[in-house]
């Protein structure tokens, strides 16, 4: 997973990086974890391609990367891994598609990359709770 920089912050102004270390935990789980979760979810996974490692480096082979998305659901945390997510991934959700950011309300470093890439544009930002959000693509 993506490194946390001092830019991610949580909505009490606590750096990820020293929850993360107080805590003794990594923000991770394995390629197994997630098998075993979508699987016990009893969901249709047989067109899910399972990409192991960092994000923001797996972003960077084109094979990597479908050519449309309908529903495209951010939970990466940080500013960098949110940021890569949205230039590789968000042109490839349809018209009409659904983007769900978690995190938004509560790291602001997250906060910080949606609103850098959508700043230019009139994008309707619906809140789900007070850490996850919703957009309709139009």
């Amino acid at each position: 997973m993506t490194e946390p920089k001092d830019i991610d912050i949580d909505h009490h102004n606590r750096k990820a990086k020293d929850i993360l270390n107080l805590a003794n935990v990594k923000a991770y789980a394995s390629l197994e974890e997630v098998q075993t979760n979508l699987s016990n979810s009893k969901f249709d996974t047989s067109n899910i391609y399972y990409i192991k490692g960092d994000v923001s480096e797996t972003l960077q082979d084109y094979k990597n990367i479908p050519t449309k998305i309908s529903l495209l659901r951010l939970d990466t945390d940080w500013y960098d891994s949110t940021k890569n997510e949205l230039i590789y991934l968000y042109p490839k959700l349809v018209l009409n598609g659904v983007l769900i950011i978690d995190d938004y309300g509560h790291w602001n470093g997250c906060k910080k990359a949606v609103d850098e890439y959508f700043s230019d544009t009139n994008i309707f930002l619906q809140q789900i709770d007070y850490t996850g959000i919703k957009i309709i693509k139009k």
